[in-house]
């Protein structure tokens, strides 16, 4: 039994309960709420910087990815030249024997210069009453082998209308499975030899083909060859004049091997795909040819997929050869591209800002106590750090060869029919007035000049002319001079039609002017953003973290005077935070955008960068130079100051040096940046841009962008860097 003052004493003690509970939950309301906050913030800007890194590897990629298309294309067209240029050996002469095709295949060095060649051949195109004939010219061929070839037959037997029979093959050794095929049984029926027949360009298989007792993946390319000196202007005459074709057989494999740099794209997979030929409808699935993440022998398979690979880049990249459509698909793993500090800048992001916010939770908990004015204070905070999250926020959302011979004495000459062809050269008289016929006649003197002057020094000449010809239009003509009998004048030379190499080499003018366009454009972008960005964080955070002190020495004066020492060295920490923090992020500010590259110009910056660096990393910097009057334009100070600014921060990085040095200077119309150091040096050929870094391939990029030039020294101990812009 409960005595009659049990009742109300109990009632007093659950009501204090309540109100010191209650009590508890309004000092944990804000700060949890804040804390709240934080963590949604912390939470956007790891998803921000997460997402910034990613997109930032996929430019990386597909910047890889279009170098390693241009690698690879221009390894696929040495290929493709190979074949023309055995044509040319053709169309050069009358007629070819074994033996100079043997000995033209043997000074181009296939093993070591070309290894995807299996075999160079000639198929001699022949009537069926010529069959006979035919095999007994090649059997008793000693020209090479004095037994002959007394086993030769065309294979397989049987009587055809006509036969398309491969007579020369080089190297012989192991493709002799090839001697006497008739190509029209194999790969070239029906439609295919009436194409090539009628054709002059080159024609792909366009599909795989198992050869040899290895069984290796290989493709077929051959390529028309017609008699000298008759015309070949419609289908008809091509067919009248077709003499056969000269083809490759290719290791798919050997031909790919290699064909990319193992230490700056060896994470990097790439498959060669067969879509059909050119001005036909694709294919619907298109051929693989080639996969370079499949070492198996063999034929690759389209379903291979690389075990443990995870997320990947892709990229697709069309490509014309041999009359085929062609794909480069390339793909790497996303972890390839974002490795050390990108991989981990993120979570190191979302780290630093969840410790940010439980500070910020305890400096808010701690205001709590005071009540009112605690709750005012961490009402401020809040406040001010959902304007921070909305501006942030709003940031976020923001061989053609023809050969001649000339007399000067007597301007007589003699000519090939492709040198007529290519000058639309009349029959008649052979002289150097028709020769030079459609040259302007300033260009006819220099030639004659050339000429002469080849003759007196026994030294060669080379020489590009416009031509203008009535059937083709203008077009560019290669002629090399080489003098035969001094004494008599006398010179041989030939004419090759570059107009093709011309266009190309306008086209990639033309190119390289739109790319140091966009690098300027993209330049200006960057330092717009550092600029955006740094008064962002002067304007927010800086504000807004001087408030924060002065609120904090408020709180402390307001206190009563003699407070804890716990609480006492509470305060003083977390003013020393603060300001540790204010000067963070002045030196963040300073980093993005120096205010003294606007308000004093090149030389002020760089001077307070070297001092900078020096306090930062111990490096010893000197810097030494004049200040430029005028001052060069913005986009150049600015391009020279990110450059110098990269080439110090690698020097402390990876040269391993105890002393940098700056120098800026001027002359008129242009000035000079140099920035060196006693390290130890770059190994390579340095001002190759396949070979270096990605840190040189961005200063380089930023001294085009304002049509600069970078040039990188080392000759052992050290690295000089020599920058040059014209003003």
């Amino acid at each position: 039994m409960q005595g009659p003052g049990e009742f109300p004493a109990l009632f007093l003690a659950r009501e204090d309960m309540s109100s010191i509970t209650h009590g508890t939950m309004r000092r944990f309301v804000a700060p949890m709420i804040v804390l709240a906050v934080a963590i949604a913030f912390s939470l956007a800007l790891f998803a921000y910087v997460r997402d910034d890194l990613q997109r930032d590897a996929s430019l990386r990629f597909e910047s890889q990815a279009a170098d390693a298309k241009h690698i690879i294309e221009r390894r696929l067209h040495s290929y493709v030249g190979i074949t023309y240029g055995l044509r040319a050996l053709f169309d050069a002469r009358d007629s070819l024997s074994r033996a100079e095709f043997h000995r033209y295949v043997a000074s181009l060095n296939l093993d070591e210069k070309y290894p995807g060649f299996v075999q160079l051949n000639y198929a001699r195109h022949i009537s069926g009453s010529e069959k006979r004939r035919l095999e007994a010219e090649v059997r008793r061929d000693s020209s090479i082998d004095s037994r002959g070839y007394p086993q030769f037959a065309v294979r397989p037997p049987g009587n055809r209308p006509d036969y398309h029979v491969l007579i020369y093959i080089e190297p012989m050794q192991g493709n002799e499975f090839s001697f006497g095929l008739d190509t029209r049984m194999f790969g070239l029926r029906g439609r295919a030899m009436d194409n090539l027949r009628e054709s002059t360009s080159l024609i792909s298989s366009g599909r795989l083909l198992a050869v040899g007792e290895e069984s290796f993946v290989g493709l077929a390319m051959r390529l028309p060859v017609h008699r000298t000196g008759m015309p070949l202007e419609t289908a008809a005459q091509r067919r009248a004049a077709f003499l056969g074709s000269v083809g490759a057989g290719l290791n798919v494999r050997k031909l790919m091997a290699g064909v990319l740099d193992e230490t700056t794209m060896t994470a990097m997979r790439y498959r060669l795909l067969d879509a059909g030929p050119i001005g036909e409808a694709r294919l619907g699935t298109a051929t693989l040819l080639y996969d370079s993440a499949q070492s198996a022998p063999g034929a690759p398979r389209d379903d291979f997929v690389v075990p443990g690979q995870g997320p990947i880049f892709e990229a697709v990249l069309p490509l014309e050869l041999a009359g085929r459509n062609w794909e480069l698909r390339f793909s790497a793993p996303c972890s390839s591209l974002l490795q050390g500090l990108d991989a981990g800048l993120p979570w190191l992001v979302l780290a630093g800002a969840l410790i940010c916010s439980v500070l910020l939770f305890a400096v808010v908990h701690g205001f709590a106590s005071s009540r009112e004015r605690a709750m005012k204070l961490a009402g401020e905070i809040t406040r001010e750090l959902r304007e921070s999250e909305a501006d942030l926020a709003h940031a976020q959302g923001l061989a053609r060869l023809g050969s001649w011979t000339l007399d000067l004495q007597s301007d007589q000459m003699a000519w090939s029919a492709e040198t007529r062809r290519l000058l639309e050269l009349e029959q008649g008289t052979p002289r150097l007035g028709a020769f030079l016929s459609p040259l302007v006649r300033e260009d006819r003197e220099v030639f004659r000049a050339a000429a002469a002057r080849c003759v007196e020094t026994g030294v060669p000449a080379r020489l590009e002319f416009g031509l203008r010809l009535s059937g083709t239009g203008t077009r560019w003509g290669h002629f090399i001079l080489q003098p035969i009998e001094a004494d008599r004048a006398m010179l041989r030379g030939t004419i090759m039609d570059v107009t093709e190499r011309k266009r190309a080499l306008e086209m990639q003018r033309e190119n390289a002017a739109q790319i140091r366009d966009l690098l300027r454009r993209l330049v200006y972008a960057q330092e717009t953003e550092r600029r955006r960005f740094s008064a962002d964080l002067h304007d927010l955070v800086g504000q807004s973290l001087s408030v924060l002190g002065m609120g904090i020495e408020t709180i402390r004066s307001l206190l009563p005077g003699s407070l804890p020492q716990k609480a006492d060295q509470t305060f003083t920490q977390m003013g020393g935070l603060l300001k540790e923090t204010m000067g963070a992020v002045r030196e963040v500010m300073s980093d993005l955008r120096p205010p003294l590259l606007d308000d004093y110009g090149l030389y002020a910056a760089l001077e307070w960068h070297a001092r900078q660096m020096e306090n930062r990393t111990g490096l010893r910097v000197e810097f030494g130079g004049a200040k430029i009057e005028p001052r060069p334009p913005a986009e150049v100070e600015v391009a020279l100051f990110r450059i110098a600014q990269e080439a110090l921060i690698n020097v402390a990085k990876h040269a391993g040096a105890s002393q940098a040095r700056i120098s800026l200077s001027s002359e008129p119309g242009r000035v000079r940046l140099v920035v060196e150091d006693d390290g130890r040096g770059i190994a390579g050929a340095a001002n190759d841009g396949e070979t270096v870094g990605w840190g040189m391939a961005v200063m380089r990029e930023r001294a085009a962008a304002v049509g600069g030039s970078m040039h990188v020294e080392s000759p052992g101990r050290g690295t000089r860097i020599v920058v040059e812009v014209a003003t």
